[in-house]
């Protein structure tokens, strides 16, 4: 057999400041005889951080300081197609302390001042007739038209029809005559 050697830390070194006025300090032990193939392993950390007393809290002192706020960006410029314009801030400093928190919004909308000029309705050309179904005895043939662009901002609304209906081909048909 084997003779257990089992492993062993030696003591805990001096707590050591993290150099920060969290007050965090960390301290460190090594393993000062390791196990050998038979004995047991050492158990437990090697190394502990935790919250200790500062010794110098004075100087640990946060400052109060008031929230801060960035100046507004530019308004960008108001086109057609955007019925309202957007600028906004960011918190340039965070409150500290017992430093007032910002007060307000980061962003501001404003409604656009550009005043469409109206656009009344407009229609295309008339197209040609279509051809009229038979050549005698009363037919029918039409015409017709589109909208090109709707009214806009007030402008005067589409008027008339779009299209437009009509017998054609009125004259009887005679017997011996090739009516289609």
């Amino acid at each position: 057999g084997c003779e257990p050697l089992d492993c062993q830390f030696g003591a805990w070194n001096e707590w050591q400041s993290l150099g920060t006025c969290t007050g965090l300090a960390t301290r460190h032990r090594q393993v000062t005889m390791p196990n050998n193939e038979c004995g047991r392993p050492c158990n437990g950390v090697q190394a502990q951080t935790a919250q200790r007393k500062t010794q110098n809290s004075s100087s640990c002192k946060i400052k109060d300081n008031d929230c801060e706020w960035s100046p507004w960006s530019e308004w960008p410029s108001c086109t057609e197609h955007r019925s309202q314009s957007m600028r906004s801030r960011s918190i340039r400093k965070q409150a500290r302390g017992n430093g007032r928190g910002c007060v307000g919004n980061s962003k501001e909308t404003k409604q656009c001042a550009w005043v469409a000029s109206p656009a009344s309705c407009q229609l295309t050309k008339w197209g040609e007739w279509t051809e009229c179904s038979p050549s005698c005895g009363g037919g029918w043939r039409a015409k017709m038209r589109r909208i090109r662009s709707h009214a806009k901002y007030g402008g005067e609304p589409c008027k008339g029809d779009l299209k437009i209906v009509e017998q054609c081909s009125t004259q009887p048909c005679v017997a011996d005559a090739d009516c289609q």
